[in-house]
């Protein structure tokens, strides 16, 4: 088995890098292009990423994995497949194997952390530091106390102290949301692989056999994904911080931010500043995501057993489920059965004592009248004396 406990996984992961990468080089190529076009498209409207990331770059990132993972079998993969991978990443199989939905939900509670928290540093640091910051806070919080619902773009100018703190505020808000949503979908990236090799289960299934497995592994995957890949958390993060400085030196040169409403500038600078950001981090990945295909695929056959173990693990308690579940259908059956019986024979005693009640109704009127109506004999007789 490969990454075994005598040769640490990362080596095995370098080694084998090294051997493949030449291999690599053409999908990785495409790959590129891809992005790169994707990134193009952000240039003029940095919105459209929300959509590109999810429905583009994803499900080619999802290709290149497949590629990678078929190239270790000796199996050589042209243009034609690579993009055949891209429409099998929508198959129900593999819908959804990077959870981004859910990284994106997470990722979005992150980011207001961050924006509170560069938010507040950025103000402690300048308003103890920096006197023109200390007195434009100052004369905006007396605004504010004076009238609540002023609108900030008539206090902050471009040239105000508080602009760069609102910028610092969007900064920290980006990049808390893109550095938490691309660690959890690196995280996620082992479920493809493990929905590859179960291929008759559902995703509910997979995703079910996977968090029930990393109870019992946590702390030796942990080990071995951290371990491994560490570097390529370096690399995003000086990646993403050189973009963002880069894209905010061009867009001030270009003037593409500018705006008459200071709140839209800013907006405008930190969108801007979060696509360069992003392409940085692209770029100082690009010869890591065939070794970080390599750990996933490592980590995959070191821990299939602890997959397979808890997949029948939830298979055995299915089944005892469902024979409790049939267990308690069967005597709901019986104890529907038995009342339906006691009914009809309720039912049965009502018709009998009904009947018996007829044949009294009968006898009595032959006697002239019946207990149960009034006599109007008397009514009668009094009439006629009169």
């Amino acid at each position: 088995m490969s990454g075994t406990a005598e040769t640490p996984l990362y080596k095995t992961a370098w080694k084998l890098y090294k051997t493949q990468i030449g291999k690599t080089i053409p999908t990785l190529f495409n790959f590129t292009m891809i992005c790169f076009a994707v990134f193009a498209v952000a240039v003029l409207l940095p919105e459209s990423l929300y959509v590109t990331f999810s429905f583009v770059v994803i499900p080619f990132f999802f290709a290149f994995a497949m590629s990678d993972s078929y190239l270790h079998h000796g199996t050589e993969i042209t243009g034609r497949q690579f993009y055949r991978y891209y429409a099998t990443y929508f198959q129900p199989t593999f819908f959804g194997s990077y959870r981004l939905i859910r990284n994106f939900f997470f990722a979005i509670l992150i980011s207001l952390a961050g924006a509170l928290l560069t938010s507040a540093v950025y103000f402690g640091v300048a308003y103890s530091t920096d006197a023109a910051f200390k007195a434009a806070a100052d004369a905006m919080l007396t605004e504010f106390a004076a009238t609540p619902t002023l609108d900030l773009s008539t206090l902050i100018t471009a040239s105000s102290p508080l602009y760069y703190w609102l910028l610092a505020m969007q900064i920290g808000e980006f990049g808390a949301l893109s550095l938490a949503f691309l660690h959890l979908t690196a995280r996620a990236g082992l479920l493809p692989y493990l929905r590859a090799i179960m291929p008759g289960g559902n995703s509910r299934m997979i995703n079910a056999v996977y968090g029930t497995s990393m109870k019992s592994i946590r702390t030796s995957y942990n080990r071995d994904y951290f371990s491994a890949l560490w570097p390529g958390y370096l690399l995003v993060v000086a990646g993403y911080a050189l973009g963002s400085v880069g894209s905010y030196y061009l867009v001030a040169i270009w003037g593409w931010a500018a705006d008459s409403d200071v709140t839209v500038q800013i907006s405008k600078l930190a969108s801007y500043m979060w696509v360069g950001g992003l392409l940085g981090a692209f770029l100082t990945l690009l010869f890591f995501i065939p070794y970080y295909f390599q750990v996933m695929g490592l980590l995959i056959d070191k821990y299939k057993n602890a997959f397979a173990a808890s997949s029948l693990t939830l298979a055995n308690q299915a089944l005892s489920e469902l024979k409790e579940a049939q267990r308690i259908a069967s005597e709901q059956a019986k104890e529907v059965e038995k009342s339906l019986d006691e009914a009809k024979k309720n039912a049965d005693e009502d018709k009998d004592k009904d009947d018996d009640k007829d044949d009294d109704s009968k006898d009595d009127d032959h006697k002239g009248g019946s207990g149960n109506h009034p006599d109007l004999s008397d009514y009668g007789t009094s009439d006629h004396q009169e």
